[in-house]
């Protein structure tokens, strides 16, 4: 069985010809989200039509799909009902392991700082992407008495320092999303906005989500806090840790160069 064949880096790379034809080729039986099925029958029957695939190597495939279904009694089971698939369709039963995985994944390398409570705190974000969600859940989580947002050309700068002027702490998180086709970095005027915060003298606190090695934009940090992945349980999770609600428990799966 292939992973998902419509996620970016496979599409990015491979048509959709491609994405039907060559997981057969390299001996898969099963192909994930294609984002076409019907499309990519379509292919398959052309490659085997024309020679590239053969009849029997679809047979094949064929056969070990059946076998295992049969091999856990599929083929004699009844249909479940309709309302136990809805609801299993339905039902967020990971949603507490996934909780637990997130928080457990929260790094603090460096704890200055932490946590932020009793003070004014201004919290500063950016991203290379659309990280609205993430954003908006680490607004309501944080709580923090100035929030800014810095566009990737660094719109909103002049709010930003005047935000860190007024603060006693500054919370600095970078959205940065290793999986886009932009690089997981700031922008050079974003940069320009961290430089321009750090030379208010207001303590920073850098939170890296995503991409770990960004910590280098943010070298002079008094603190700096490390998560990997951008969903709004990670910002409710950093936000916990920050605020002192939760204890980071994560380590570094990397070694960063300064770190």
């Amino acid at each position: 069985t292939t992973d998902a064949m419509n996620m970016a880096a496979v599409r990015d790379r491979y048509g959709p010809r491609d994405r039907a034809v060559l997981p057969l080729l390299a001996g898969a039986d099963v192909i994930l989200n294609e984002t076409s099925p019907r499309r990519a029958i379509g292919f398959v029957v052309d490659a085997v039509q024309s020679g590239r695939l053969s009849e029997e190597r679809i047979n094949a495939s064929a056969r070990r799909v059946l076998r295992g279904k049969a091999r856990i009694g599929l083929h004699t089971a009844s249909a479940p009902e309709r309302s136990r698939l809805r609801r299993m369709l339905t039902e967020v039963r990971g949603a507490p392991l996934a909780d637990a995985l997130t928080q457990s994944a929260v790094t603090v390398v460096r704890g200055g700082l932490i946590p932020v409570t009793g003070q004014r705190v201004a919290l500063v974000q950016l991203a290379n992407f659309d990280a609205g969600r993430a954003m908006t859940r680490m607004e309501r989580d944080l709580r923090a008495d100035r929030q800014v947002r810095i566009t990737r050309r660094g719109g909103n700068r002049g709010d930003a320092v005047a935000a860190a002027r007024d603060a006693d702490v500054v919370v600095l998180a970078m959205h940065l999303d290793v999986m886009k086709r932009a690089a997981p970095e700031p922008t050079r005027q974003q940069r320009d906005v961290i430089a321009a915060i750090s030379s208010t003298g207001t303590p920073v606190v850098a939170v890296t989500i995503g991409n770990p090695y960004a910590a280098s934009h943010v070298a002079d940090a008094e603190g700096l806090v490390m998560a990997y992945d951008g969903t709004v349980r990670t910002a409710t999770a950093v936000a916990d840790v920050l605020r002192g609600r939760r204890e980071a428990t994560g380590r570094l799966p990397v070694s960063v160069p300064g770190l």
